[in-house]
């Protein structure tokens, strides 16, 4: 800065954080995961460095599934050891989504096994600033609904500039 130098240091590997290529280089260097998640036959969706599994798990029978997708997070707790990446299990989920009467009249999973640790099933998660509960009530669109009928009170109030400026202004 101005004058004044920061010394010099080799990067032997990896990329700096907060890099311009770094996000792009990441996403090529975990691209063979979802090569890998898929020859499970199980979907997934990558964000970053974060990754979702999502499988249709039959009511008569969840315990093969389960198994599949356990099956599914050893190789993938594998090549991220082989690859210099680890999975979280402090920051791993499980929520199975189900109707309020199927979940009622069946056996929940109540677990599942992510490179050896136990991660409980929860009743939310938040994704993406999200948060869907199990049973996809979508509490977060009736909220956003009332607070839309509230403004409509005092819409009467406001200024035709105050009323058309975008809240993300």
């Amino acid at each position: 800065m101005g004058t004044s130098q920061s010394n010099f240091v080799p990067l032997n590997t990896g990329v700096s954080q907060g890099s311009v290529l770094g996000p792009l280089l990441f996403s090529l260097y975990t691209s063979p995961v979802g090569q890998l998640i898929s020859s499970y036959g199980i979907s997934h969706q990558q964000y970053a460095d974060n990754t979702q599994l999502f499988i249709s798990i039959p009511p008569a029978a969840p315990t093969p599934t389960v198994q599949l997708i356990e099956q599914c997070l050893i190789q993938l707790h594998l090549w991220f050891c082989v690859n210099g990446l680890a999975l979280n299990p402090d920051k791993s989920e499980d929520i199975w989504f189900s109707t309020r009467q199927h979940s009622a009249s069946s056996t929940p999973v109540s677990s599942v096994n992510i490179a050896g640790s136990i991660i409980t099933t929860s009743s939310t998660v938040k994704t993406l600033g999200v948060t869907l509960d199990n049973h996809l009530s979508l509490t977060v669109c009736k909220s956003a609904f009332f607070h839309l009928r509230a403004l409509r009170h005092i819409r009467s109030v406001l200024s035709e500039d105050i009323a058309s400026q975008s809240p993300l202004v």
